[in-house]
């Protein structure tokens, strides 16, 4: 009998050492998301900065003839290759089409 109740005790000791582990873990993982919040939204600000500044500088691709024709900021890659536009360096912004971020 008193075999099964020191083995109770040592049950009951080590069920509230787990559920303080799995409470600071829990306490972990609510702050690791917090800062991966916060880090998700300076992105999305930083992203939003570089979509409002490509949006002011319109980039120069090629079509068939060479002639030059603007393009906004919301023309994606796909409809470029559709419409047969070439790739071609932004001479304002020195950046080529690859690297515009995508919607």
């Amino acid at each position: 009998m008193e075999c099964i109740e020191d083995f109770m005790k040592d049950m009951r000791k080590a069920a509230e050492s787990s559920s303080k582990v799995v409470e600071e873990l829990i306490e972990q993982a609510k702050s690791s998301l917090k800062v991966l919040k916060e880090r998700k939204a300076k992105c999305q600000l930083e992203l939003e900065e570089l979509r409002l500044k490509d949006s002011k500088f319109p980039r120069k691709v090629s079509k068939g003839g060479g002639a030059k024709n603007y393009v906004d900021s919301k023309t994606t890659e796909e409809e470029l290759v559709m419409n047969g536009s070439e790739k071609s360096v932004d001479e304002e912004s020195n950046m080529c089409n690859d690297d515009v971020v995508k919607k």
